[in-house]
């Protein structure tokens, strides 16, 4: 009886391990959430950036375009490991304070996360209202905050917040309770004060990318209604 017992026992052992090993593993893919450090391959060195916005349709996150370097360049997270290719810029039209400064990078080997900042949802610049709140974040900050929305021209958002630090472009812009504005782009000086500004991740041509951004940032303007006196400020 005994032996007999001893043999059910390790059948029962030998099916628990079978069971154990046809199971299906973990995903165990780094999963990349908005707000986390990335960093880009230049071969001998690595760029830093902030990831700004998680696109889970396109399977693709927002970044600056300023952390780019070069097309198809490499994107690896916090660890080093790989996580996905820069496919999409804006090229030239770019500068670290004005519109189009983002960049999207497809994730591959990795799991798209959450906008746990933002939430998913996006606000163009077009209905984004001076005044309104608006808050940022970055990895290499680590922490939030927030002041007001100054100006909006073109797809650039300018704010009252103090100006980021290496490695926080590309970090999430949004306003509490409405949602995702831009990636951290830069920002430009005032009065003695660096406020920050945001690209909103879309491509767009206008008069701002003529020239860099005035510094009248106090006087709240939008696409639609700056484009005559952003000219004539600009022949003053």
């Amino acid at each position: 009886m005994r032996q007999f017992l001893k043999k059910i026992a390790a059948a029962c052992v030998g099916v628990a391990t079978a069971a154990a090993l046809l199971a299906p593993v973990a995903d165990a893919r780094p999963v990349v959430n908005q707000g986390d450090r990335v960093r880009l391959d230049m071969g001998l060195a690595y760029g830093i950036c902030t990831v700004g916005y998680v696109d889970h349709a396109r399977n693709q996150i927002a970044i600056a375009r300023h952390c780019v370097k070069f097309p198809f360049q490499q994107v690896l997270d916090g660890s080093g490991r790989r996580i996905g290719t820069v496919v999409s810029f804006p090229g030239w039209l770019v500068s670290a304070d004005g519109p189009n400064d983002f960049a999207y990078a497809t994730l591959s080997g990795a799991t798209a996360g959450a906008n746990r900042f933002s939430g998913n949802a996006k606000v163009h610049p077009n209905a984004v209202r001076p005044g309104e709140r608006v808050c940022s974040y970055g990895a290499t900050t680590r922490r939030e905050f927030c002041g007001h929305v100054t100006g909006v021209r073109g797809n650039m958002v300018a704010t009252s917040i103090a100006g980021p630090r290496h490695g926080d472009s590309g970090g999430p812009i949004w306003i509490p309770g409405r949602g995702f504005v831009a990636v951290t782009s830069g920002g430009v000086w005032k009065d003695k004060k660096y406020w920050m500004t945001g690209s909103y991740p879309e491509l767009y041509f206008g008069p701002e990318l003529l020239s860099p951004v005035s510094m009248d940032l106090d006087q709240p303007t939008t696409s639609s209604n700056s484009i005559p006196g952003w000219y004539a400020r600009q022949l003053r």
